[in-house]
Order: structure tokens, then sequence, then C-alpha cells
């Protein structure tokens, strides 16, 4: 049968960057043959398909139906543009395809059974191995791991339709079928988006190389085997259970306990293993060497090629550096999702493709991006690499420590080589959050452009993507200029902001280093070599200590000192941005005059918070985080440098997620009635 793979054999410039040998990667396919030339045979039973598919457009009734194809063209190198191949009629399922109520039975997705049935078998393999995971490795498919609604049934069955043919015929009968020949319906742009999005994960997209697990005193890491057919329900009660034909019913839901699971893990991790405590700190300093902000992308290549005896890993990067340095046509890499339709209100402008679920009310992103950045923080310490939070959130960070309620992502930064070796020990690793703090699925994705300037749009570097939402955190390097001297000393800003006068601009370079990124930021190596530990979000994470200083260069002296963003205005008060659109400011004011904004306990009021409910609920979530932040912030400003006492350890979780905040909400009111 020509299952997924067959997908990747009609498209083989689709094959994905991360774990296709490197041999196999080719440009898009784009058939030439005309039907005119097809056999007799073949003819019949494009006609046949034809009139097939008018008799679908009679039979779509009942269920609820989606479109029965969207895919794409490509560029070269595995760049999505916006084309379309096909746009199919609507169907329903279980009339035409025969077999579609098997195969809707076992697509039935849980988020909790692909991540259950790793833990268990982690847990085996630590009992097995005597605590040793290294020679474990997971099965994958996306579809088991990501609700892909009917768009996994289709193409399922779609592949199932081409069984007989060969692999020639096959191509030509997807060119001749073209989505003009058939009446088509009109999808609403989200709908078209989701359909892309579910499309390419399920047909085209690399699985992951491999699969880090956080919990409360683990962090367990095991490799990953793509697979082109999905496990399915069964394949997935089979591995939690570790045995074939595994006895399991819709009752057996209620054994996916995930939090229990990870204690069982942990518990069997630490007879082996000294249990890792996420309470202890980071350290108080980081400091980046000079070194690290040096790249030539061709002395690294040749560093490679010096290797004896390279490692997978090893012999993999080099491939990308050279693929890298080669390659002509440096496609965008990362996008968000209405690059693919006409998103008219940019709903997606945020929204990392292919990892678009739905569209998230902005009001909606503070729980998100917390976990987001909790997730990342930890993730970045167990892997042992260093960044450092900048842009605007550095801005958000200075009046409260968190991120602005308007703010759709986070902006991190890391040096040339820690990208670089990062590249080589943890691109493409899926990030499972800890149960207690939530259920969230993260994917760490860096650009095969990481190593050199190409066409505007490709400035990010790499990023830390939330599976369930597409949101994500853009993560940019710094790089040592290597333009010519006489080239540097163009950017005015650079020179004239730190008052370096022009007739000593040459001179000057030859003690200090320039840095920039790929999106034209110009900076002074002396500025990101020291960094100190600080809360952001609630998680341990790095400032630059001149962060005042490179602030005000890059956004304007007041950028610290205005307090009005668009319609948002910062009350130092309550330490919290509050927008006009629900707030009356001038008769907001009166509350604090008048002392009614706090009660004698210090709490704040409903007048305090507004008389609005949701800054009144955020106030009592984020009052620890912006408390702490505000004691600190007054050592800072007064140049005192010993403030680690409040950045010892991560926060509670202050945000949950919404499946988590619904049961806890269901749990604890008195009837039980959501």
């Amino acid at each position: 049968m020509l299952q997924l793979g067959s997908w990747r054999s009609l498209v083989p410039g689709l094959a994905g960057f991360y774990s296709e040998p490197f041999s196999k990667l080719a440009t898009g396919f784009s058939p030439t043959s005309s039907a005119s030339t097809f056999s007799i045979q073949v003819l019949a039973e494009i006609v046949s398909a034809i009139l097939i598919s008018i008799i679908l457009l009679f039979s779509a009734h009942s269920l609820e139906t989606f479109s029965l194809l969207n895919s794409f063209t490509s560029q070269q190198n595995w760049a999505v543009q916006t084309q379309k191949i096909q746009n199919y009629v609507y169907i329903n399922l279980e009339q035409i395809f025969p077999f579609s109520r098997e195969l809707i039975a076992n697509n039935k997705y849980d988020q909790r059974l692909p991540i259950a049935s790793v833990y268990k078998q982690v847990q085996r393999e630590l009992d097995a191995s005597r605590g040793n995971i290294a020679d474990l490795t997971i099965d994958f498919n996306w579809a088991d791991w990501i609700n892909l609604g009917h768009a996994h049934i289709i193409l399922d069955a779609y592949n199932s339709l081409g069984a007989n043919r060969g692999e020639q015929e096959y191509k030509k009968l997807w060119e001749a079928l073209r989505s003009n020949d058939f009446d088509r319906n009109v999808h609403h742009p989200i709908l078209s988006q989701l359909l892309h999005s579910d499309t390419w994960l399920d047909g085209f997209m690399d699985a992951p190389e491999r699969i880090d697990i956080i919990t409360d005193e683990g962090f367990y890491e095991v490799s990953v085997r793509g697979t082109d057919k999905r496990l399915g329900a069964q394949g997935l009660w089979d591995t939690y259970y570790g045995q074939e034909r595994s006895d399991w019913s819709a009752s057996s839901l209620t054994d996916l306990d995930l939090k229990r699971s990870a204690k069982q893990l942990d518990f069997v991790n630490r007879k082996y293993h000294t249990a890792f405590n996420w309470s202890e700190p980071i350290p108080e300093r980081m400091d980046i060497p000079n070194e690290d902000m040096h790249w030539n992308l061709d002395e690294e290549i040749k560093k490679l090629e010096k290797v004896p005896n390279k490692t997978n890993a090893q012999a993999k990067h080099l491939e990308r550096l050279k693929l890298c340095r080669d390659s002509s046509n440096d496609a965008m890499y990362f996008f968000p999702v209405n690059f693919l339709e006409n998103d008219r209100y940019l709903k997606g402008d945020h929204t990392n493709f292919p990892f678009f679920q739905s569209i998230i009310d902005p009001s909606r992103h503070r729980s998100p991006i917390h976990h987001m950045m909790k997730n990342y923080a930890r993730f970045m310490r167990q892997a042992g690499y260093d960044y450092w939070v900048f842009s605007g959130n550095a801005i958000s960070w200075y009046f409260n420590g968190n991120n602005m309620p308007w703010d759709e992502d986070i902006d991190v930064r890391m040096s040339a080589q820690e990208m670089n070796r990062m590249s080589m020990t943890h691109n493409a690793t899926l990030v499972v959050e800890n149960p207690e703090d939530g259920d969230g699925l993260y994917y760490f994705m860096i650009s095969p452009w990481f190593g050199k300037s190409t066409r505007v749009g490709n400035h990010i570097d790499s990023r830390f993507l939330d599976l369930r939402t597409g949101l994500y955190i853009d993560v940019t390097c710094l790089y040592e200029a290597t333009e010519p001297v006489k080239e540097i000393i163009k950017h005015d800003k650079l020179f004239d902001y730190w008052k370096i006068p022009e007739k000593s601009r040459a001179d000057y370079l030859k003690d200090h280093k320039a840095l920039n990124d790929k999106n034209g930021n110009w900076f002074w190596e002396e500025h990101f070599t020291h960094h100190f530990r600080t809360l952001f979000e609630g998680t341990m994470v790095y400032m630059p200590y001149d962060y005042s200083d490179l602030l005000k260069y890059s956004y304007g002296d007041k950028v610290l000192t205005k307090l009005e963003m668009d319609s948002w205005r910062f009350i130092p008060e309550i330490q919290l941005w509050v927008s006009e659109k629900y707030c009356d400011l001038k008769k907001y004011k009166k509350v604090f005059k008048e002392g009614k904004a706090f009660t004698k306990e210090g709490k704040l009021t409903f007048a305090g918070a507004c008389w609005n409910a949701p800054l009144l609920d955020e106030w009592n979530r984020v009052h620890t985080s912006t408390e702490l932040h505000k004691k600190e912030m007054k050592g800072l400003i007064k140049g005192d440098y010993d403030h680690f006492e409040y950045s010892q350890q991560d926060l509670k979780v202050y945000w949950k997620d919404e499946f988590t905040e619904l049961f806890d909400y269901y749990e604890t009111s008195g009837d039980g009635n959501v």
C-alpha cells in the first residue's frame, strides 16, 4: 500500500531538514506529463476518478465534513510556500471509504496517551538496563502526538486508494486531478490554515530527533525513530502496557494519570541516579567568552572535516553546514500561518506553521507564554547552554518582571558558537512539560540558515514552539561583525550613541569588537559579556548587566520611563499594565487617592482593579513575582548588584494551563458546576 511515505515520493523536495539522509534531499517535484500521453487504461482510471468525485458532491451530508486535501508545492530546500496543488470537494468519510469507521475508531485522540506511553517505556528501560536509557529509541509519528482531526483519516484513506498503482502512474494521476476540474467550496481562511497545517504534519513533517522529558526530580532524553504510519490507539496502549495486542477499552483512559506516571518514573530513576533538584538556583552570574561571538562558516566546516572518526551527530552537522554554505536558494524557514492564505486580519501572525491548532485570543496568551518560558529555561538549563532575555521582553521585564499582556512571543539571544554547538546536540528536540505544571509539548528547531546571512525574513536562527498553540520563543544569534572596517564605521548610530568621535572610529575598532545580527542590529561585544540572574515570568533567566544602556540605545532614551504604550498604561501602585479600553483612568486615579485600592491586609480590591475581574485575577496571580521584582530593581537601580536573594528559585506556575485550570475549578467549586 502507498502509505505516508508515498507523499514524500510524490513531492520529494518537501523532505524535512532534520532527519532525512542528505542524499535524498531534492527540489520540489513538478510533473510535466499531460493527460494526453496517458495510456487508455490510465485514462479510464482518471475518468472513473472524476466520476467518483462528482458522486462525492451529492453524498456530502449528515456527518461533519472537511475538504479532502490541501497540499503544496515547494521551493528548493523544503520551504513551504503559499501555492496549493489542489483543494478537493467536501466528502462524507463513512459513505465514501468503506473502512473509514475502523480508521476513525483508531484515530481517537487523547493528548495524555503518547506521553504516558513514553513514560512507561523509559521506566521499563531504566529497570532493564540498570539506569541506562542510551539505547532506548521511541517510535514516533506526529499524528499520535497532535490532534490532526480528519486530516489524518482522509490522507490515510487517500493513500489506500492508490494501493494498486505504480509510483509513476500515481504521480500522473496526482497531477491530472486538478482542482479546477471540480466544483470548489470556498473555505474560511482559518479552516484552510488548519487543513494546511494538519496536512503538512501528517504527510511531510519529519519526526523529532529526540524527546526530552521534564519531571519533578528528573530530566530524561530518549532517541526517536520516525515511522510513516502512526501507532494509533492500539499501538500506543501496547507500548504503554509493554505487550502486543494489549486489552484496552475506553475505560482504560482512567489509567492515564500523568502525574502518577511521572512520580513512578522518578521513583525508578532514584534507584540508579541522584534525583535532579530543580529548586537549586542557577549561577548568579553568566559570562559569555569573547570567542563565542566569532563565527566563520568556512572555518567551522574545515574544523569538522579534520575530525577523525566523526560521531553521527558530527557527521550530520557537517552536512548541514555544507548545505548552508552551498545553497543558492535560502528559502524562508520560519513563517506565520497567515503566509499560507489570505489572512487579512493576521490572526496567525504570531502562530508558527505548521503548529496551528486554533485562533487564540490575545487575552489567552498569558498562560501558554508563561509555561513556554519555564520549559525553555529548564530545557536550556539541562542541556547546558547559555542565553539571555532581550529586545522588547527586556523592557517588559524592567517594569514588573513579566511579559507585557499584549505581547505574543518572547525574544532571547545566544552567541553564534553556542547556537552552533546546540545545533549538533539538540536540534529537533520535542520537550514534554512536567505534568505537575501542565500538559505542554514544545519543539526546538534550528534554522538550516543560522550559519550565514540570507534573505529578508530569515533573521530568526531558531525557535522554541508550543505545539498546542503555535506560539513561540524567537532565538537569534549575535555574530562578530566580519564586514571591512570602512563599512562598519558607516553605522553612525553604533558610534554616535556611545559618543565615539567620527575620526576615532577606525582606531576604536582595533580594541573593540562590533556585533550584529541578521536583522540589521549592531552592538558592542562588551555590553553582552556579563549577565546576572533574575526572574522573568517567575523563571530564573539571565539579563545583561548593561540592560539599561542597551535598551535606551535600541529603543530610545525614554523607553524605561515612558508609562504609556498604545492604549496601555503602567500603574506603579499595582505593578501592572492597564488598558484604557476597559478602564477610565481619570476615574481610576481617584481610587488610589481615596485609599480604596487595597484592603487592610494589602490585597487589591475590585475598585483597585478598575472594577475589572480579569485584572483582579491577574494581580492575584502575579503579585508575588512583581513584589520580588520591585525589591530586586531597587538594588539594581542603586547600583547594588547583591540582589540575588530575590531570584533564588523558580516560582510555582501562576498561569495554569487551561485544561488543568478547568478541573481545578471543578474540584474546588461546591457542587462541581462548571
